[in-house]
């Protein structure tokens, strides 16, 4: 019985893996627009897959300990003997299948933190073009030195 929730424990990780991945892809098509309310939405998709992933992984790992509990953190190929050989590489390609998705996964994250910070990059040149400098450029009487008012700050943190 603990055998046949492994394998059903594996295939809903798929599942949640592979719905994160298109989710992600999603992402990086938000992030190129620009799209902020989009992105907010995808992001709170993205927490609950991320749940829902964590609780499933939980079980996978209990489920796991319940088949084999003499192994101290057991790997699948401690456990692939005690299954027939069809239920063994419908095991091994659930799991070739979650390590692909897992290298696609952590490629378009990649992709989508250069691409939030890029855009951080954008940000800051465009509010350092907005912010004065603080230098005058205007001329003065020679001899006297300019009166250094306080610049006006995009923000102000006593308020």
């Amino acid at each position: 019985m603990d055998q046949n929730l492994l394998i059903q424990s594996l295939e809903g990780l798929d599942k949640l893996h592979n719905d994160l991945l298109e989710l992600a892809l999603r992402k990086t098509e938000v992030l190129k627009k620009g799209d902020m309310v989009s992105l907010k939405e995808i992001m709170k998709e993205e927490q609950i897959l991320l749940n829902a992933i964590d609780k499933l992984d939980a079980n996978r790992i209990e489920v796991i300990e319940r088949i084999v509990p003499d192994i101290p953190e057991p790997k699948l190929q401690d456990i692939l003997p005690l299954y027939n050989p069809n239920e063994q590489s419908n095991l091994t390609d659930l799991r070739q299948k979650l390590e692909e998705k897992l290298v696609k996964l952590k490629e378009v994250n990649y992709l989508n933190q250069q691409l939030i910070y890029q855009s951080m990059q954008l940000l800051n040149v465009s509010l350092s073009m907005i912010r004065p400098t603080g230098k005058q450029y205007n001329y003065s009487q020679p001899g006297k030195k300019p009166s250094v008012k306080n610049s006006p700050r995009l923000f102000n943190s006593e308020v």
